[in-house]
């Protein structure tokens, strides 16, 4: 619902009207709502009830130069790994993409590219569990703006599938630095289309 862009930013979510909405009872709806507030996607204040969660721009340039930081470090990493450690990652992720490349559907795709990413940090979670932390946070918290650039400029679906090819490559090959430089450079070509995409924010 919010990654389609049935619901703009900033709208009000009651719990009565989402679980009518979906047909289903508030309970569950209820738990929904407390997750998606924890991966940043609404705010919920105990006066004014839960809506869809507002960017702006130095929102999104913070979370994606963290990203450009920290993802890119963690992509270098795991392309550091013994083989062993890579292959599973890089077979899982490399299928995500085949699926990714089919999947017209934005919010489709978001959800996939969030798996994608998760699929290739994987392996830092044994040797790097907080630098795994920190990138699963930044990468929740990037799915609705990466829905709402996707909507604006279609041409970076294609693109950022031909990105994901690359950083499987490099992590596969073991190529630290190429993992750095392919991860940081799609992450930077994401903001510079979002920061486009969310004029009001500035």
């Amino acid at each position: 619902m919010i990654l389609r862009g049935e619901v703009d930013p900033g709208s009000r979510l009651t719990l009565t009207e989402v679980a009518e909405r979906i047909g289903t009872s508030v309970t569950p709806v209820r738990e929904a709502l407390r997750d998606l507030a924890a991966i940043g996607l609404i705010d919920i204040d105990a006066h004014k009830g839960a809506r869809v969660h507002t960017h702006t721009a130095a929102e999104l340039s913070e979370i994606y130069e963290l990203r450009q930081i920290l993802e890119a470090r963690g992509m270098g990493e795991v392309a550091a790994l013994p083989e062993e450690d890579r292959v599973v990652a890089c077979t899982l992720a490399a299928k995500l993409a085949t699926q990714m490349e089919k999947e017209p559907d934005v919010a489709g795709w978001a959800t996939l590219n969030r798996d994608f990413h998760a699929r290739l940090a994987e392996p830092l979670r044994g040797p790097w569990p907080l630098l795994f932390d920190l990138v699963e946070s930044l990468r929740n918290r990037s799915m609705l703006p990466v829905a709402t650039a996707l909507r604006f400029d279609p041409a970076l679906m294609r693109k950022a599938n031909c990105d994901h090819r690359d950083m499987v490559a490099a992590i596969r090959d073991g190529d630290a630095k190429r993992a750095e430089r392919v991860t940081a450079e799609h992450l930077g070509r994401t903001i510079a289309v979002l920061l486009k995409a969310f004029p009001q924010a500035d």
